[in-house]
C-alpha cells in the first residue's frame, strides 16, 4: 500500500503475526494440552507422558464419541464442552459429538 494514497491520519493496516506454535488449533491437537480449555496436562510420574484427563476443567477422551467434523474418536468432553483432538474443532457438545443431540433431547436443524 503506497503510503501516499493514505488520507492524513489513516494508518496502514498491519498484519496480525501469529506463531505457529502458539495456534490455538496447533494447541488443541498437539498432545501436551487439553483440547477443552488450553491447559497444559499434568505429566503422569515416571513415564514422561502427559495424563488423559485435566485436572482444571476435568475433560478426558470418550472413546466412541465421535466428531461431526472429521469422524475420528478423538473427542475430549467435559460437562457441556467438547473439543476434538484430530481436527480441533470445538464448542458445544452437541455441535461436537456425533449423536449428542439425541442424548439430550435437543433438535438440529
Amino acid at each position: 500500500m503506497n503510503r501516499r494514497a493514505l488520507k492524513s491520519g489513516d494508518l496502514p493496516v498491519r498484519h496480525k503475526l501469529q506463531s505457529r506454535l502458539r495456534a490455538e488449533s496447533k494447541l488443541r491437537r498437539g498432545g501436551r494440552n487439553c483440547p477443552v480449555c488450553l491447559k497444559v496436562l499434568p505429566k503422569i510420574a515416571g513415564k514422561g507422558r502427559s495424563a488423559r484427563r485435566c485436572l482444571r476443567c476435568e475433560a478426558q477422551h470418550h472413546p466412541g464419541n465421535l466428531c461431526t467434523k472429521c469422524h475420528q474418536e478423538a473427542v475430549w468432553v467435559a460437562n457441556v464442552r467438547a473439543a476434538c483432538q484430530s481436527c480441533g474443532h470445538h464448542g458445544s457438545r452437541v455441535k461436537v459429538v456425533v449423536g449428542a443431540a439425541d442424548e439430550t433431547g435437543v433438535l438440529q436443524h
